[in-house]
């Protein structure tokens, strides 16, 4: 009867080890991560002088007087590469920060609004991007492998603007732009690996991220 109920007993707490065990959320982890972050932004129109050695253009000296250019409406497309870190906070709810950097964006521009010349002969204008920085902060439900939740992102864009001196810029000013948008994020892991998408809304437009990260 001793044997039989030690037994039991015995079998009680391997259950209840196990099931513990498995309702344990996954260890915190780090992660490295590289995709691709399509980007939209707004607050970024320059005016435009004409340059100084294009002073016999008409009304030269009249501040704007070569016209605009700006990337609103744009969609900027970025290479994406970061780390980060993810922790469980209860049973199967993770929270999750990454941040890293952009390479890649987008580029305006046009002939002068005050030059008639050919294009070969023209003045130019330019506002341009090539690269900038990222904060994204996931919060996720887990079922099995895969997994959904919600996404705030902070982007960070270096802007520049000047004017284009025969395909050689020449830089006027810079200014760093940030903007914050918030979406829904969808993903699937497999061993160490994920795979995640986000689709993202801020202000007028909607941007967008795909991306894969290996944890250790």
């Amino acid at each position: 009867m001793k044997r039989v109920l030690l037994t039991v007993i015995v079998a009680i707490t391997l259950v209840v080890s196990i099931v513990s065990i498995q309702a344990q959320p996954d260890p915190s982890k780090w992660h490295v991560l590289l995709g691709y972050k399509m980007v939209n932004t707004d607050n970024t129109t320059f005016a435009h002088n004409t340059h100084p050695n294009d002073a016999f253009l008409p009304r030269s000296g009249v501040p704007g007087s070569a016209g605009t250019t700006s990337l609103d409406d744009k969609t900027l497309n970025f290479v994406e590469l970061g780390i980060g870190y993810h922790y469980p906070i209860y049973n199967k709810i993770e929270f999750s920060f990454s941040s890293g950097g952009l390479v890649g964006g987008g580029r305006n521009g046009h002939q002068n609004d005050n030059d008639s010349r050919p294009a070969a002969n023209g003045a130019f204008v330019y506002s341009k991007t090539t690269w900038g920085i990222f904060t994204d902060i996931d919060l996720t439900y887990r079922l099995n492998n895969f997994f959904l939740g919600a996404r705030g992102a902070l982007t960070g864009l270096f802007i520049d603007n000047g004017w284009d001196r025969w395909g050689k810029d020449e830089s006027v000013s810079s200014k760093f732009n940030t903007s914050l948008s918030f979406g829904p994020v969808l993903g699937y892991s497999w061993d160490e690996f994920e795979a995640r998408i986000a689709v993202l809304f801020g202000g007028k437009n909607v941007s967008g991220a795909l991306e894969f990260r290996y944890n250790f």
